[in-house]
């Protein structure tokens, strides 16, 4: 049997990112004491657009964990 190698990296987060970011947010915010509120899209956005947050993401390219920052 051939192990399947799952490939990961990070990448800056860009534009037209927000909304993957927004599913892995909503995903894991029940683990954790937080919720997606109706403003959390725009923080996310003002949060990616500053150059500052990464990505984590998949072989295919699909978001898979965040870290959201600005200077």
């Amino acid at each position: 049997m051939t192990a399947k190698i799952h490939v990961n990296t990070y990448r800056v987060a860009v534009a037209g990112d927000e909304a993957a970011i927004l599913n892995v947010f909503a995903e894991v915010a029940p683990e954790v004491p937080t919720r997606v509120l109706p403003q959390t899209e725009a923080i996310v956005q003002r949060l990616v657009a500053s150059g500052q947050s990464w990505v984590g993401v998949d072989a295919d390219d699909n978001i898979i964990g965040y870290a959201l920052a600005e200077p």
